[in-house]
């Protein structure tokens, strides 16, 4: 599925450049006219789309401290980066999995509390299991009160891992290597 994803991608690039090259060809032609494709772009995108949209699932799984709001935030950001995401991890052909550890920090000053967090995340091709990416981020948020410090940790935690991981999973799809 995924060299399917990786083909029907290079197929569309392959495809435009071939459309310049034709378009060259229509000006330097002593009859005006070039060769036309035997397969139209609109073809090739709308199966890409439909892999992508129907069988290509990624299942996400966070562990640890506010995990839900978290897994909440990392699907959506999936969602709006338009990839379709599971709820059936066994269904899933890419796992998003990781680990979100909010704790206190002591920093001597009674009138600012803070938090430290860190993440870990793993990208998974779940065919085979092998890990192509991951992602692992650390931080300090700070406010007058515990869960106000944790809720800023919470955002910041969502804003990094969405982007990064969003763009982890689209550079592994639709990678130009040959080696599937």
């Amino acid at each position: 599925m995924l060299a399917k994803v990786k083909y029907l991608k290079q197929s569309i690039q392959k495809h435009i450049l071939r459309e310049a090259y034709d378009a060259e060809l229509r000006i330097v032609s002593t009859s005006g006219t070039g060769i036309s494709s035997p397969t139209h772009f609109t073809e090739i995108k709308s199966r890409l789309e439909s892999i992508l949209l129907r069988d290509f699932l990624i299942g996400v799984s966070v562990k640890g401290s506010r995990a839900v709001e978290i897994q909440e935030a990392l699907v959506q950001g999936l969602n709006q980066q338009g990839f379709s995401i599971g709820e059936d991890l066994s269904r899933a052909k890419v796992l998003v999995r990781g680990a979100v550890e909010i704790k206190d920090l002591d920093r001597g000053t009674p009138e600012w509390k803070y938090v430290q967090w860190r993440t870990h995340f793993e990208l998974v091709d779940k065919r085979g299991d092998s890990v192509f990416g991951s992602v692992n981020k650390t931080g300090r948020e700070g406010h007058r009160s515990l869960p106000q410090a944790e809720n800023r940790a919470v955002r910041k935690i969502r804003k990094a891992l969405t982007t990064v991981i969003a763009e982890e999973m689209r550079q592994y799809i639709f990678s130009q290597q040959e080696n599937l």
